[in-house]
């Protein structure tokens, strides 16, 4: 039993200082692609800086503008040779020594009068001057082998004249490129591969790309496999043997040990037995200060739970029994009414009384749907065809009281709501929000959807309304409210704490409560814990 988490420690050290030794190579591979980038980008800059010293050198520019067949003939091309030109070519190659030539392609008069000055409208200028435009940085690019800085005097100047650096590519790549066993390079213009090490694109910490400054080139890295250094084996070597001396004295240790565990346990099982045969008047307190102790006084007061949850399932199940009961007498009375009630209205209708004869069939409606059958549950049509009734049944004792509207979604309606959860709210208006009536006293009820798996039923009128601090006290405990903390009691109950009733309301403006509900096609309590104790509170309370 000691063995395998001493196996596991010596697994998981071996696996870290492999994981210690990867690291510590993924380091120095980073660190040797950053150096290559530095010279890389070094030496691009100092490339830079001699092809633009050329194309802003006032002296060059004027040189090709000018036309010394006019003006001094040509002892003039000679002195700007000796004066100029070469001056500015030897500098710029003597101080660079990865530059080997300079070349001008020009529309100057000057094209051919030295070997490196040709005309751009000679036949075998090279393609890649030809395709050349003028760029704010110089252009590097590999033709034939060869690697060539490309860079354009300014459009100010009358002629077009490009400037080509050809570079030393081999000392170029001698500087950026590394092939040993450990790091390979390679150098790319976008996903063209031009010399080095042809790595394939790929992401991870063995390959790594890096951008080279005012190029659209890259030098990609690839780190190679290695075996453990001699250091990594040590280290294996030095962690195996304390892993035997940590095995010999946990076996020391845990016999010692064993011995008075064991008793503990076995006490304690023998405990639990007992209670697995229904003896439930076992004492499992204990002084022991240890975590053996703290779990049988945890069992113990687990055994309390038990023995209080027993009882209070028993009384709910005695409260479901009159449940049942009570609706099934609702029930026998309510074929009782409806008979009746279907008898006045066949009378009214006989004796031409259509007006009696809408009232009845309007109570009709309002009782059958608050009624329910007991059932909890209803659909969104029936509660809208409940409130609707109960309005109009309003409107007939007192005319013109107010008037309402509805704002009902229809792809809402046969979706499951509580039975009875409007009518309250309404209520609440016509006896409360409008004590003071105003003259265009108005009720609005909207149904809409609330995102893609809630709706919202809001009651809104325009009565006196109420302080801020009253409407956070209705749905308070022990408050009165006008039968609304039960609505928003029994949401949550079916639909859990997320959704319920919210009330807001300004004095003098009017008052707006709305119900947020899951889409559903079913209820449910929330959880069958939560439905005893709501059973076993509302027998207590209600």
């Amino acid at each position: 039993m000691v063995l395998p988490p001493i196996l596991i420690l010596g697994l998981v050290a071996f696996f870290e200082t492999q994981a210690l030794f990867r690291r510590d190579q993924e380091r120095v591979f980073t660190e040797q692609i950053d150096h290559v980038t530095a010279i890389a980008n070094r030496n691009i800059e100092q490339v830079d800086r001699s092809a633009q010293a050329l194309t802003f050198n006032t002296g060059l520019a004027v040189f090709f503008e000018t036309d010394y067949a006019g003006t001094s003939g040509i002892y003039g091309v000679y002195e700007a040779l000796r004066d100029v030109f070469d001056p500015s070519i030897s500098y710029t190659v003597g101080i660079n020594g990865m530059i080997q030539k300079v070349v001008f392609y020009t529309d100057s008069p000057q094209a051919g009068v030295r070997e490196n000055i040709i005309s751009l409208r000679e036949q075998n200028v090279p393609r890649y001057i030809r395709q050349y435009r003028m760029q704010e940085d110089p252009q590097w690019i590999k033709s034939n082998g060869r690697l060539y800085v490309l860079s354009q005097f300014p459009d100010a100047t009358r002629v077009r004249t490009i400037v080509a650096l050809e570079i030393d590519a081999d000392l170029f790549q001698k500087q950026v490129v590394l092939a040993d066993n450990t790091v390979q390079t390679g150098l790319y213009q976008g996903s063209r591969y031009l010399f080095g090490a042809d790595i394939p694109a790929a992401t991870g910490n063995r390959i790594r790309t890096v951008h080279l400054n005012n190029t659209d080139w890259s030098i990609r890295g690839k780190a190679q496999p290695a075996g453990m250094t001699k250091y990594g084996r040590n280290v294996i070597l030095v962690m195996a043997f304390f892993l035997c001396l940590s095995v010999l004295f946990v076996v020391l240790i845990s016999r010692f040990f064993t011995k008075q565990i064991l008793g503990i346990i076995d006490d304690l099982r023998l405990k639990v037995q007992a209670v697995t045969n229904q003896d439930f008047n076992v004492d499992f307190h204990s002084d022991q200060q240890d975590e053996l102790g703290n779990l049988s006084n945890l069992i113990g007061t687990m055994m309390e739970s038990i023995k209080r949850l027993i009882t209070e399932v028993f009384q709910t199940k005695i409260y479901k029994q009159e449940s049942e009961y009570n609706a099934l007498v609702n029930q026998i009375n309510s074929h009782f009414l409806y008979n009746t009630l279907s008898m006045i209205n066949w009378q009214a209708i006989m004796s031409g009384n259509e007006e009696s004869s809408r009232v009845i069939q309007t109570l009709s409606t309002f009782y059958r749907t608050t009624v329910n059958n007991g059932r909890a549950e209803t659909k969104l049509k029936l509660e809208i065809n409940n409130i609707q009734a109960y309005i109009a049944l309003q409107l007939y004792l007192q005319p013109k009281l107010f008037t309402v509207t509805y704002h009902v979604d229809d792809t809402l309606l046969e979706y499951s709501v509580i039975n009875l959860m409007i009518q309250p709210l309404v209520e609440n208006v016509i006896e409360h929000g409008f004590q003071k009536l105003p003259k265009d006293a108005h009720i609005d009820l909207t149904v809409k959807r609330s995102g893609s798996a809630a709706m919202t039923i809001t009651v809104a009128d325009n009565g006196q309304g109420i302080a801020p601090e009253q409407a956070d006290q209705i749905l308070e405990q022990n408050t009165r409210g006008y039968g609304l903390k039960n609505v928003d009691r029994r949401i949550k109950f079916y639909f859990g704490e997320q959704y319920g009733l919210t009330i807001t309301s300004k004095p003098g403006i009017g008052t707006q409560a709305t119900i947020k509900l899951p889409l559903t096609s079913t209820i449910q309590p929330a959880s069958e814990e939560y439905d005893v104790l709501a059973a076993l509170a509302h027998g207590r309370h209600e």
